[in-house]
């Protein structure tokens, strides 16, 4: 009995020609998968430099900057989106399904490149409809993904550059995740949850990777949006500090003097001192 469930979420399905490339410092906050239908492309992230050939797929994990070169021209089909695995028996296991099928930087189809073409081509139809067929979608997502993997397998399993498995790059969705929830109720047990961790277990490696706890990246985060809105917006310190998840005025003035120096109030006045100030040059 297999036991797991598989998620995809797919944001682009395109094919792109070119007449020569010239890509630097790409970041993106999901899993990019780019086949080199036609041309040569040399492909580069964090100092790892590999070349790719026609009926390769080049791989870039999220979050990490990465450069594409080609001297002439060429076609890519590429997908941009994040695949995820859950297996109830293990539920440490990594959910990030090509953590847990650590693809390199470049993977050779071979004999699979055809098939790849043919499922991406089909894709692409589909996603380009008014209203694209949700299931037809992922399954075809899926198959491309079983296509790469299979492809990667077949030539035994190369391991992935170590930029890859930067332990950092593995809290970057959960971070992603508080950014966008920096109003509400967040605790340590449920950002350890999403991280698939035991709590004692997800501070340790958070801490590891990042050199403070979650919880006072959180706050860190929270505090950092909360003088964003000091300095560009007349909302009361109540409603700023519900915006930013900090429950009352009190509760932000205490933590943002901790941080900063100084009460909200003063740091709004003293931003707003220094955008008046305008240079006025002086005739000679």
């Amino acid at each position: 009995m297999i036991n797991v469930r598989f998620d995809i979420a797919l944001f682009t399905v395109e094919t792109a020609p070119y007449p020569s490339l010239n890509l630097q410092g790409l970041t993106y906050p999901h899993w990019i998968m780019s086949h080199v239908r036609q041309g040569m492309v040399t492909t580069d992230t964090g100092g790892e430099s590999r070349s790719a050939h026609p009926g390769d797929v080049m791989i870039h994990p999220p979050g990490l900057p990465f450069s594409e070169c080609a001297s002439g021209p060429g076609v890519h089909q590429w997908v941009l989106f994040d695949a995820f695995i859950s297996d109830p028996d293990n539920a440490f296991a990594p959910p990030d399904l090509l953590t847990r099928f650590p693809l390199p930087q470049v993977v050779t189809l071979g004999e699979r490149a055809g098939r790849f073409s043919e499922i991406f081509t089909e894709l692409e139809i589909v996603w380009q409809q008014e209203v694209p067929d949700e299931l037809v979608v992922m399954s075809l997502a899926g198959r491309l993904l079983v296509e790469v993997i299979g492809a990667w397998r077949d030539s035994g399993s190369p391991t992935q550059p170590a930029i890859f498995q930067s332990s950092r790059s593995r809290f970057t969705e959960l971070i992603s995740f508080m950014e966008r929830h920096l109003a509400d109720h967040l605790n340590r047990d449920e950002l350890a949850k999403r991280a698939f961790l035991h709590p004692g277990s997800f501070d340790r490696a958070f801490r590891s990777a990042h050199g403070i706890p979650p919880m006072r990246l959180l706050l860190d985060m929270r505090l950092a949006r909360a003088r964003r809105l000091l300095e560009t917006t007349d909302d009361t310190l109540e409603a700023i500090a519900r915006a930013v998840g900090l429950g009352d005025a009190p509760r932000l003035s205490r933590h943002f003097r901790s941080r900063y120096g100084m009460a909200p109030g003063a740091y709004r006045s003293q931003a707003r001192s220094a955008n008046s100030i305008q240079y006025i040059p002086t005739s000679r």
